[in-house]
This record gives C-alpha cells, structure tokens and sequence, in this order.
C-alpha cells in the first residue's frame, strides 16, 4: 500500500495544477517555502495538521480529499465544483473576496422554508 504522505503529495500537486497555480502561489498563501510544498508534493515530508489544513483551505478541497485512499474518480463532485469557485476567487481583487466571503456566510444560514 502506498505511504499516506505520498498519497498526500498527489493529491495536493493534482489539485494545485488543477488551479493553474505555481508552487510559489500555493507557498505564500500557506506560509510556507515553495521548496516545501515541492517535498510535500514528492511525499519526501509529511505535513503538521495546521499546514495540511492551510493547504486545503488554498486549494478549496477538504483534508480529508487529500488524505483519501479512495481513487480519484470515486471522489464527490463537490470537489470539482470547490476547486472551480476557487480558481475563480484566485482571479478576484481583496473587495470582491470580500463579498464572496459574506454572501456564502449568509448562505450558510439559510434555511429554506418547507414545501406547502
């Protein structure tokens, strides 16, 4: 069976390609070293659950997607559809994050009404 960290690794280079950002990108918005992103994406170091989290959080996929054995395709569209609203936030300026930030909080409180 493959090492966790290099089953990590994977996930988090698949992920951040799929965004179209560089390791550098992905280093500062973790606060980390590009060169250290580079070893976690070789599975040359295992990552604290503090920076696996940051990294998730950059990538808009869950830990628990990068820390998966299950294969790729077997994974939930939620995702791919997390991966593609943070591609596009990448693109956003501090303001518009901003009001992504709110609306998506508000959304998170509402509560549809039941069917009549």
């Amino acid at each position: 069976m493959e090492e966790l960290r290099k089953v990590i690794g994977k996930r988090i280079r698949k992920a951040r390609e799929k965004l179209h950002l560089t390791q550098e990108k992905l280093a500062e918005e973790v606060d980390v070293t590009s060169s250290f992103i580079g070893m976690l994406e070789r599975g040359e170091k295992s990552p604290s659950v503090e920076v696996l989290e940051k990294v998730a959080l950059a990538l808009g996929v869950s830990v628990g997607h990068l820390t998966s054995r299950e294969p790729e395709e077997e994974l939930k569209k939620s995702s791919q559809i997390k991966s593609k609203l943070v591609q596009k936030i990448h693109q956003l300026d501090s303001e518009q994050v901003e009001t992504i930030a709110y609306v998506a909080e508000a959304l998170g409180r509402y509560k549809p009404r039941p069917k009549k």
